[in-house]
């Protein structure tokens, strides 16, 4: 029996006035982040979908900044003095009404976290997702990507999902071409008076026109879907700036400046919000968080990104946070750290030869493997090559979106003990590639075995192969990972699933890659 298509937004035909989203989650609260297109008396309903458990409500009075594009949060139950927590470890859900007109801002779902590692379920997943991008150049959403967000749906409740991490360009300012803030044709309908380029705009105007960016791409069902019924963790990746952000060296210059502060304000206002709370945008908007036995930690890559002759891709102060961090979780079971960009992707001699093509010089600069990263990449790999070797049981994983490729490596270290370190990159959910990024994402990724640190070891790069005939490795075609974490008494094991579409029935999800347990 035939189903009849999903329906398919169009790019900007509404800017939803009301939306909702649960972020960061602990073992008896949650941070809700909500836009409401009218401030006064607002109310706060939660509920357990698991078990018995009262219905509680609380009334408060949103401002809806109007600065912050009249978007907020809340963490319950912190906000409410006197209302008892949430359960650890429970699904519950929620729902945000304007008290007066009883008009619905939104409602979803979240589940609460363990509230110690020996309370960590012995099987638990997670989703992993980046690269929303739905719209062709007509500005109709694409089938084939709307059918995907339904699969990805499907996916993630028949795996029993706890939360999603969302790997960045959760939003492109400057895609599709046709209606990129870069575009001089589509500027001119959006345009600020008396400005003729984005790069003229100020970064109170810049934040205004990203706001409007955000909502529009959020504006599709299935990703709205998504963003309300699983608490989800965003990192900030190029497109929420723009293509390669900081890997040219004309983005140090004033005008690229009043750009990035704006855009990254925007960003604050519809994502980081939701993991870091209300205020001004932090300098980096690096995380961490513990699932019970298992440690999360999430790097920023573009904040304080830059190239040309002092080139750097996170700073100091970041990589000393991470290694405080790592040395505070020496015994978690597993740890997981997330970048943007895929430690393993383009080889060096590609990233050489593709900085002289003009049309991809930003995407080799872009990359670990390009000469003014290759310091950065040394010294992240040194120190989770000396945590390896410190906790030999544990596994290590980077989790990866940006490159329009599922796959799955095993990074071995020659000649030590420390063991293989894992790679798992899913991207992209929504963004179809043609052309030469296609062709590049299905065949550069296996092109190099060796990697080799500066005046230090070196690591052969493998490949994994699939169990039960899902062997798809590496996968270019739309893809969302599952990471599952297994307790084994003594260790911990993670399993990394790509799932795609069914090719009759596009919002049917099918595994097409499983690593097995690593």
């Amino acid at each position: 029996m035939s189903r009849p298509p999903l329906p398919c937004p169009r790019f900007g035909d509404s800017r939803f006035p009301c939306a909702v989203a649960p972020g960061a989650v602990g073992p008896d609260s949650v941070r809700l982040w909500l836009r409401s297109d009218a401030p006064g008396p607002h109310r706060l309903e939660v509920w357990p979908l698991d078990g018995e458990g009262p219905r509680r409500s609380v009334s408060w009075h949103f401002a809806a900044d109007a600065d912050a594009d009249g978007t907020g949060t809340l963490l319950y139950p912190d906000d409410f003095p006197g209302e008892p927590p949430p359960s650890p470890l429970r699904r519950h859900g929620f729902r945000i009404t304007r008290e007066h007109e009883g008009v619905l801002v939104g409602e979803g779902r979240f589940e609460t976290l363990p509230a110690r590692p020996e309370d960590t379920p012995s099987t638990f997943s997670f989703g992993l997702l980046s690269c929303h991008q739905p719209f062709a150049d007509s500005g109709e959403a694409r089938p084939l990507s709307v059918a995907m967000l339904e699969a990805a749906r499907h996916a993630l409740a028949e795996h029993d999902a706890r939360f999603l991490l969302l790997g960045g360009d959760q939003v492109y300012v400057d895609e599709p071409s046709s209606l990129s803030l870069f575009s001089p044709a589509y500027f001119r309908g959006v345009a600020p008076p008396g400005r003729a380029r984005l790069l003229d705009c100020s970064a109170e105007e810049v934040r205004r026109l990203y706001q409007l960016r955000h909502r529009q791409f959020r504006d599709v069902p299935g990703w709205r879907a998504l963003q309300a019924d699983y608490a989800s963790w965003p990192m900030l990746d190029d497109h929420e700036v723009v293509n390669n952000w900081g890997a040219e060296p004309e983005h140090s210059d004033a005008e690229w400046q009043r750009l990035h502060h704006g855009a990254r304000a925007a960003y604050h206002d519809y994502q980081s919000a939701r993991v870091l709370g209300p205020g001004a945008p932090p300098d980096t908007f690096d995380f961490s968080f513990d699932y019970g036995s298992t440690g999360f930690y999430a790097m920023d890559l573009r904040s304080q990104r830059r190239g040309g002759e002092q080139p750097r891709v996170y700073s100091p102060a970041q990589l000393a946070r991470l290694s405080s961090w790592l040395d505070s979780h020496r015994d978690s079971r597993a740890v997981f750290l997330m970048l943007s960009v895929p430690m393993v992707y383009v080889p060096s001699w590609a990233s050489a030869v593709i900085s002289l093509l003009r049309s991809h010089r930003g995407d080799a600069r872009d990359r670990w493997t390009h000469l003014w990263n290759l310091p950065d990449r040394d010294r992240l790999l040194g120190l989770l090559l000396a945590h390896q070797r410190r906790c030999p049981g544990q596994r290590v994983v980077l989790l990866s979106g940006d490159v329009h490729l599922g796959c799955a490596f095993a990074i071995d270290w020659l000649g030590d003990s420390a063991g293989s370190l894992y790679q798992f990159t899913s991207s992209a959910v929504t963004h179809v590639t043609r052309g030469f990024s296609a062709w590049a994402a299905g065949h550069l990724p296996r092109a190099e075995l060796l990697l080799k640190l500066e005046d230090g070891p070196a690591a052969r790069l493998v490949r994994l192969d699939g169990v039960g005939g899902a062997n798809r490795n590496p996968y270019n075609a739309l893809n969302v990972g599952v990471v599952e974490v297994n307790d084994r008494g003594t260790h911990s094991t993670v399993r990394f699933k790509l799932v795609g579409q069914d090719s009759r029935h596009p919002e049917q999800p099918v595994t097409v890659f499983d690593s097995g347990e690593l």
